[in-house]
């Protein structure tokens, strides 16, 4: 026997009432509250400079920096305690060349990505477990500095 959309099943209307409250009263319970494995703040910036005369014409120098804040890892819900991971930054930086070769635009690009080599160890994701009323973590780690050397011709 199927039943037809929009059934009760075995449940009242006062039944349902009553389960959607329960389901309210937890939402607004988390108002106003960050929300788990978020950051609440994060920036990045980053800036370059090309040398258009000189003894340094057509080298182009950048840097630049990832910041990424505390991460809420979650909630006890009997304490309403808050656990926090940690907060990071990432700097990145890169020098390039650019000139012509037989009438072709060259450029030369050389990157660092992490180049203060940050290796912190971070949660990636979190979740209170009741049954052991503990916050369950998960990690990763930064990946460390990479290099990259890239060439792009203009035709």
């Amino acid at each position: 026997v199927s039943q037809s959309p929009g059934s009760l099943g075995n449940n009242t209307i006062g039944d349902l009432i009553t389960g959607l409250d329960s389901v309210i009263a937890v939402d607004k319970q988390q108002e106003g509250q960050i929300e788990t494995n978020l950051r609440k703040w994060n920036a990045n910036v980053f800036s370059a400079y090309r040398f258009d005369e000189g003894l340094l014409r057509g080298v182009t120098v950048g840097a630049g920096a990832n910041y990424r804040g505390p991460e809420v890892l979650g909630r006890n819900p009997a304490t309403q305690q808050m656990y926090w991971g940690h907060a990071y930054y990432l700097v990145n930086g890169m020098i390039g060349y650019d000139f012509k070769w037989k009438k072709t635009g060259v450029k030369v690009q050389f990157n660092v990505e992490n180049l203060c080599n940050n290796n912190d160890q971070q949660v990636l994701a979190s979740a209170w477990n009741s049954t052991a009323n503990r916050l369950d973590e998960y990690y990763y780690y930064l990946l460390p500095r990479t290099y990259s050397l890239t060439t792009t011709f203009d035709f």
